[in-house]
């Protein structure tokens, strides 16, 4: 008899830096990043629902702040390596 297999997620969770607010790191923590940025705590609400409902697990998150604009496409790349290795 086959089990039924529970389609597994990993979140990843993106903002950027707000000079003029002082707002320019956030912990590697996704909980205690959510109570620092609004837009971390909206993309891990949306992301646990989503999860939730599909009757999916939640196996992994990351937060990524971007510091330099001009950098951002490099730096969300390099972010994004552990993930894909733990997607893989």
């Amino acid at each position: 008899m086959e089990r039924d297999r529970v389609e597994e997620y990993v979140g990843f969770y993106w903002t950027r830096r707000v000079n003029w607010a002082g707002f320019r790191e956030l912990p590697n923590d996704v909980n205690q990043a959510a109570k620092l940025s609004k837009t971390i705590k909206y993309q891990v609400e949306t992301v646990r629902g989503y999860v939730k409902q599909q009757g999916g697990a939640l196996f992994g998150e990351f937060v990524c702040i971007d510091n330099d604009p001009k950098q951002a496409p490099v730096m969300i790349d390099k972010k994004l390596v552990p993930v894909i290795d733990l997607c893989k």
